[in-house]
């Protein structure tokens, strides 16, 4: 509602008010005001009656001899009674007949009756009649009995007075009541009109005031100028304008602080790779970030999930007792579980948190399916580095011990124990450089040289080691060149060493009439390099693990052999290393294929690198 139409409300309203409160007060003086002249004017009749009376009871004892005449004494009396009091009067004895009367009611009425009809022995009537006689308009009519000092009634006095003057006054007393009263009103009016401006300039500022203050602002500017009694009220909203203004910017910069620490919050637990999971102490999940429910395997969003009890999700009973019991007395526990459908192996960390009693329990999930992988691979290669060593070891210390029991002394046995010595000795050497390279390699450090190169100049260098050798065992060592020149980022020792690698595999496991082929070539995005072999192949069993450190698919054969277990996974950890790949196709009985990529250098980018600053 607009300012205007509420000042012309409360205007009306108060105008009203003021108005009903002005009329009730002047009709009350004026009735009052009358009450008191009717009241005033009786009892100055009944005087003067009373005194009428009394004279027109001696003029009617001093004539009860004879008939009254105007002329008596006392019948001038009278008359001069009426007329002090401006009354007309009329006297009947008590037989009814008229013994005197004022010369104005004679004149005015002269038809007064001279006898009245009604007996004697009937006063009452007599009292009635003469009430009902003419009187003039405007004018008073009283009957009074006129009694003997024994009590009996002696005659009837008939009084007539005019109310003009009585009239007079009653206009003259509401006259001066009405103007009084619209002047009052006049007075009200303009009143209520500096009353309801007053009021509606205040509403208009505790509007302003509130709304301002709705928006947890500070009011700088305010007209308060006539607002009367109200300013004192404005000033106290002020003063709490401001201070509920300071409050909401404290708050809202707590609410700020508090949404940027939920945000970053957030923000971390979403980053999380381990899983995050909040329990009420209903058992009910409160919080759960993207991490743990990718490795629950929840395809629900985390809206469904939130306000469900947990164990629908974690259907594991261990894990259930963990939070029960950490919900009970204990601080932390921890479980690990293994998911059915993905064999995925989770540890559950569960903490209590702050309070008493206790709010609910955090669970820290992390995916320990690899490491345990890893524990697992560390146990094997532990074993199988103890085993691989322990065997020539143990050749040496029985030849070693043999010769020192005699056998130095026979020349034949003692070359053949040293050539045994010798072949074993070499084989930990192998072995232990083998571990060497591949710890070189795992351990991520600066150990290559990485430089751009022509891959078929190691590549070819590898080859040429290796003919002698596959001459020697009749395997056809062949190869596919290019002409065109192909460069990647590596280091050339390294491409030598995971060429040597996949030669000495295929090499090995290639029988006599075999063949062993090697190609490199580019699809415009890799280098692509083929060592393909005609040999015995490998189980798809064993294909998977083929990369694993000391896994062979034939031990005997391949300590007949000389390998050492760790050549495969050395090409593996090269290949990664160099930013590439490694793949295996085989077959049992019809060979074995490795292909490595290696990313492509362009002219481009090998431009680049030659010009790059020191």
């Amino acid at each position: 509602m607009g300012l205007s139409r509420y000042f012309l409300r409360t205007w009306i309203l108060c105008s009203l008010l003021v108005v009903f409160c002005v009329l009730g007060f002047s009709v009350a003086v004026i009735r009052h005001s009358l009450a008191r002249a009717e009241s005033q004017a009786s009892r100055e009749l009944n005087s003067q009656l009373n005194w009428g009376v009394n004279l027109a009871a001696e003029a009617l004892n001093s004539s009860s001899d004879e008939a009254a005449n105007s002329d008596s004494t006392d019948q001038n009396t009278l008359q001069k009674w009426a007329q002090s009091f401006d009354l007309s009067f009329a006297l009947y004895d008590i037989q009814g007949a008229l013994q005197g009367h004022s010369i104005d009611e004679t004149s005015a009425f002269s038809h007064l009756p001279k006898q009245l009809s009604v007996r004697s022995d009937q006063p009452d009537d007599q009292l009635k009649a003469l009430t009902n006689l003419p009187a003039p308009p405007r004018s008073r009519v009283v009957v009074k009995r006129i009694l003997n000092p024994e009590g009996s009634p002696i005659g009837l006095l008939r009084v007539v007075r005019s109310e003009a003057d009585l009239q007079n006054y009653r206009w003259q007393i509401s006259l001066a009541a009405w103007t009084i009263t619209i002047l009052g009103l006049l007075i009200a009016l303009l009143l209520a009109w500096l009353l309801t401006r007053s009021i509606t300039r205040a509403r208009a500022a505790i509007a302003v005031i509130c709304d301002v203050t709705g928006h947890g602002e500070i009011i700088h500017h305010l007209d308060q100028s006539g607002t009367g009694d109200f300013e004192d009220l404005i000033t106290s909203l002020r003063q709490m304008n401001v201070q509920n203004a300071n409050r909401i910017e404290a708050l809202r910069q707590e609410s700020q602080t508090q949404e940027d620490y939920s945000n970053r919050l957030s923000t971390v637990l979403a980053g999380m790779v381990e899983g995050v999971i909040a329990v009420n102490t209903t058992e009910r999940i409160l919080f759960a970030n993207d991490a743990a429910m990718d490795l629950l395997d929840i395809t629900s969003s985390q809206q469904q999930v939130i306000g469900r009890p947990f164990w629908e999700l974690i259907r594991n009973l261990d894990v259930r007792k963990m939070v029960q019991e950490v919900l009970s007395r204990v601080d932390q526990a921890t479980r690990e579980m293994e998911l059915p459908r993905s064999n995925k192996r989770i540890a559950f960390l569960a903490s209590r948190l702050p309070g008493d009693p206790c709010p609910g329990v955090v669970l820290v999930l992390h995916n320990v399916t690899e490491l345990r992988r890893l524990e697992r691979i560390r146990s094997e290669f532990v074993s199988n580095v103890g085993h691989e060593l322990k065997t020539p070891l143990a050749a040496i210390q029985a030849c070693t011990e043999t010769m020192l029991d005699g056998a130095i002394e026979e020349p034949e046995h003692a070359r053949r124990f040293l050539s045994q010595i010798s072949e074993h000795a070499d084989r930990l050497h192998k072995l232990i450089i083998d571990l060497m390279e591949l710890a070189k390699i795992e351990s991520e450090e600066d150990v290559f040289d990485l430089q751009i190169i022509d891959i078929g100049i190691p590549i070819q260098e590898s080859i040429d080691e290796h003919q002698p050798v596959a001459k020697a065992r009749q395997v056809r060592l062949e190869y596919e060149p290019t002409i065109e020149e192909l460069l990647v980022k590596a280091d050339p020792d390294g491409i030598r060493t995971l060429v040597s690698n996949l030669l000495d595999n295929a090499l090995n496991y290639t029988p006599a009439s075999g063949k062993v082929r090697v190609s490199w070539k580019s699809d415009g995005q890799d280098v692509i390099i083929t060592v393909a072999d005609s040999g015995i192949g490998i189980d798809p069993g064993h294909q998977e693990r083929i990369f694993e450190r000391f896994y062979r698919v034939d031990s005997a054969r391949s300590r007949d052999a000389g390998g050492t277990g760790l050549g495969l996974s050395i090409v593996k950890h090269l290949c990664q290393y160099f930013g590439g790949t490694i793949e295996l196709q085989s077959q049992p009985g019809k060979g074995t294929t490795f292909t490595v990529r290696l990313p492509l250098v362009t002219a481009e980018i090998n431009e680049l690198e030659q010009y790059r600053p020191l």
